[in-house]
């Protein structure tokens, strides 16, 4: 019989009791990981896990993150696509005083990050800039070109 409760059904404070309790048993009570999995049924993967991150952050480390998405400043506006494809088109980046010559994603990328706050993969940014009409040059596709 499976004693382990699922965690991922409590709450976000009801994870960080679980969490503080185990490391606190551990640390405190000399409980060594693998009892102290057992007594507060969970795995000693994640007794380690906690523990890990109980000695590198300290006690904040024990505090679960919301599960899914991160909330806001994930999507451009309307506005900021535009201004980007602006500045592509009219603009160089070393003009902006970056450290790329011509535009590429990862200097697309930067640019947004640094203008925006927003963080995108590259595969993102590929797929914004041909939603936007750029492509890639044939040459090894190092810079951009509207279509």
């Amino acid at each position: 019989m499976n004693t382990k409760q699922d965690a991922r059904k409590l709450d976000l404070i009801g994870k960080e009791d679980l969490r503080r309790r185990t490391v606190q048993a551990v640390i405190e009570q000399c409980l060594s990981k693998a009892e102290a999995a057992r007594v507060f049924g969970v795995s000693r993967t994640s007794v380690h896990a906690w523990i890990d991150l109980y000695h590198e952050n300290g006690s904040d480390g024990l505090t679960p993150k919301r599960p899914g998405r991160p909330k806001g400043g994930g999507r451009l506006a309307g506005w900021q696509a535009a201004t980007i494809v602006n500045i592509i088109k009219d603009h160089c980046p070393d003009q902006l005083k970056m450290p790329f010559a011509l535009w590429t994603r990862e200097a697309v990328r930067d640019w947004i990050e640094m203008r925006f706050g927003i963080r995108y993969s590259l595969g993102m940014v590929g797929r914004r800039l041909r939603r936007w009409g750029f492509t890639p040059l044939a040459a090894g596709h190092a810079c951009l070109r509207a279509r």
